[in-house]
């Protein structure tokens, strides 16, 4: 999800050309879910980035929250992490392309190497463009994540790849179809002209998001962590943490605790909690744990930086809020979408970055009402 908080599929279809590639099968091997016929290294694009993708932010002394600056479809923020001897990145949003144009943005601050690339959990628009770092550097990279994490990027994120290669094709044959039958009305009407201009776009991104897509190498973390790691740069003391299952099952943090820095990844975002694959009661426990923490910043997966930890404050209010109306809808035998429609949303948009124009929001509260009845149905099966 970008910073308004748009789902990957809404950024798949905002994607622009950026590499061509006949599509090959994917192979897991030496620890590298990788294309047969391809090599290890990072595929180049035929069509380089231009330099200047993102807005780096610099929170603390050296360190920068990265978020991709308007109309740019990279799926996630980021955060870079400029030491004495090293740079460190977290997260590598949803396309090589987009991760290399990072790193050429990187070399405008410091001609320093990238030592470390963190995932905070296994979504595509986190973890796709790992590849851009593989071999990139003399010394190599090391590639650090919860350890469930690299077992869903293994799994869950090999699966959800094969999904949008498979469906790619199908959405853009039917956005071609009715891309015919607009234009055969379009001569006589602007309106029908306008959409066809938009949907012809769609389809011109779409099908190059696919032609990069096929390039894609899934390259699994190589270094994992339980409950803690800290790497003692020559700089500072970064703290890899892990407080419990909330947005996903591995969701990782950074914490630098003398900068009070906090990178949370999609366990808080600019707008309401995105459950699709999430646990909404034990997300309420993990943020409760975060706040415990000494932060003054946090750097959120998608949207504005925050300042002070009032945010955890609200999106704990929000979920607590909104399980106790599931709970009591579920009593009543209410379906999912009347439990869904009744989730107060509109109390908490002061808390919130604004909606996209897609307004995705009361689509997710479906999904926060599924995650959440799962969660009491497993529950109760144990």
């Amino acid at each position: 999800m970008p910073r308004h908080g748009l789902t990957p599929s809404a950024w798949i279809r905002r994607s622009l050309a950026r590499a061509v590639a006949p599509r090959t099968p994917w192979v897991l091997a030496a620890g590298i879910i990788t294309l047969a016929g391809c090599g290890v290294g990072p595929v180049m694009a035929t069509a380089p980035q231009d330099p200047g993708d993102f807005d780096l932010e610099e929170v603390a002394p050296g360190v920068y929250a990265v978020s991709p600056r308007p109309g740019v479809p990279a799926g996630a923020n980021a955060a870079v992490i400029v030491n004495a001897d090293e740079v460190i990145v977290v997260d590598t949003h949803m396309r090589p392309s987009f991760a290399r144009a990072l790193r050429d943005q990187i070399r405008t601050l410091t001609a320093l190497p990238i030592r470390y690339v963190i995932n905070t959990h296994w979504h595509p628009d986190h973890t796709q463009g790992n590849q851009a770092y593989v071999g990139a550097f003399p010394k190599g990279v090391t590639l650090l994540s919860h350890a469930i994490a690299r077992q869903e990027i293994a799994t869950l994120g090999v699966r959800r790849l094969a999904q949008d290669r498979e469906r790619l094709p199908r959405e853009i044959a039917a956005w071609r179809s009715q891309l015919d039958r607009l234009e055969a009305e379009a001569a006589t009407d602007a309106g029908t002209r306008q959409e066809a201009a938009r949907l012809q776009r769609r389809i011109a991104e779409a099908a190059a998001f696919l032609r990069e897509l096929e390039l894609v190498e899934l390259v699994l973390p190589n270094l994992t962590f339980e409950r803690s790691l800290t790497l003692h740069t020559s700089s500072r003391r970064i703290q890899l943490l892990y407080f419990g299952r909330g947005h996903t099952r591995g969701d990782a943090v950074v914490y630098l605790p003398t900068d009070k820095v906090l990178m949370i990844g999609d366990l808080v975002t600019g707008g309401p909690p995105f459950a699709r694959d999430g646990y909404p009661g034990e997300w309420v426990r993990t943020l409760s744990r975060i706040q415990r923490l000494d932060v003054e910043v946090i750097v959120s997966g998608h949207g504005r930086v925050m300042r002070g930890k009032q945010v955890l404050a609200d999106r704990i209010r929000f979920l607590e809020d909104a399980l106790q109306v599931i709970r009591a809808g579920l009593d009543r035998g209410h379906g999912v979408d009347q439990i869904a429609a009744a989730i107060d949303l509109d109390s908490y948009r002061g808390t919130f970055d604004p909606e996209p124009p897609e307004q995705p929001w009361r689509g997710w509260m479906r999904m926060l009402v599924e995650r959440a009845i799962a969660e009491r149905e497993d529950q109760a099966a144990r």
